[in-house]
């Protein structure tokens, strides 16, 4: 072997061995990221009995976006530009309005059990508006689960509709969708923006209208507030609303969106966990068997996806 040799094939293996440590490292924070949002609906369906379900939307964002506007005032951090801010709104309408608002007044109908197992559709809709925004061709594989996925979460929704949860069906799939979008579109602008300057341009956009809205509609007197349900509250917006997201963006960025959002299939097992212990929620078989059906299909599913090359889109 030439020297030439020897040092193109050095750096092949140093070229792979930096793609394994971003891919790993992207995985272990999608992971932290997951179990942080793990407990988003049990805590919302503790929350939303005191406080209503439009003051904990209007709360929680309200609370980060403050958080959000100290941090980028110590930050020094530039205001973003027209394109960034353009993505900024579709990323505050799904994962700041859309998704908060959604799962609150779904939770106020549903226990957070069978939230988990709509919710476990996230990571196929991530996975799918991830690929269209970065022009990855997913293969007939992730397809094939995604259809099986989605077709177990159409039955048992069917059997929830049965016991009167049609509603809050309605309502966890548009919360799916809302997050799927905020979470696509975070993951892309992560990679310009930074991870965290993501959620914080995004809270501080909002912080206009979720601040006043909180104000207007905290109709209950702050002393009479049981201390479980403030708790609820500041883990929905420091950690669901702010910090979980700072760690998800970072991942999707360094990951890839289809693959890192493929973690996510670990979630509805932890707010399974989460309802029984934070809400009291007696947890039947079934509802563990469908979210397990569900992981799988994302599990079979998952994939790393090419990036279409210019032949491949004239064809």
């Amino acid at each position: 072997m030439t020297i030439g040799e020897m040092y193109r094939s050095s750096s092949a293996a140093l070229s792979r061995g930096r793609r394994w440590t971003t891919a790993s490292e992207g995985t272990l924070l999608g992971l932290i990221a997951v179990a942080a949002f793990g407990l988003t609906l049990p805590l919302t369906r503790v929350a939303v009995p005191v406080f209503g379900a439009l003051e904990v939307t209007a709360s929680r964002a309200a609370l980060a976006g403050i958080a959000a506007a100290i941090l980028l005032f110590l930050e020094k951090a530039p205001p973003p530009d027209r394109a960034a801010r353009r993505q900024l709104v579709v990323i505050a309408l799904g994962i700041v309005v859309g998704f908060p608002l959604f799962a609150a007044l779904s939770m106020g109908r549903a226990p957070a059990s069978h939230g988990a197992v709509v919710m476990a559709l996230v990571p196929l809709l991530t996975a799918v508006i991830g690929s269209r925004l970065s022009s990855e061709e997913l293969p007939v594989r992730f397809w094939v689960a995604s259809v099986l996925g989605t077709s177990s979460v159409a039955v048992f929704s069917l059997r929830g509709a049965r016991a009167g949860l049609a509603t809050a069906d309605v309502l966890l799939v548009l919360g799916a969708l809302s997050a799927a979008i905020g979470y696509a579109y975070g993951g892309r602008l992560a990679r310009e923006l930074g991870a965290s300057r993501v959620i914080y341009w995004a809270l501080v956009l909002c912080l206009p209208l979720s601040l006043p809205a909180a104000v207007l509609e905290l109709h209950v007197g702050l002393n009479a507030v049981p201390a479980r349900a403030w708790l609820a509250l500041l883990y929905l917006a420091l950690v669901s609303q702010l910090g979980g997201f700072i760690l998800w963006n970072r991942a999707l960025a360094i990951g890839g969106i289809a693959r890192t959002s493929q973690t996510q299939l670990l979630q509805p097992f932890v707010t399974i966990c989460g309802a029984a212990w934070f809400a009291g929620e007696v947890v039947h078989a079934d509802v563990v068997g469908f979210a397990g059906v569900v992981a799988l299909t994302v599990a079979v599913g998952r994939t790393r996806p090419r990036l279409r090359t210019a032949k491949a889109e004239a064809t």
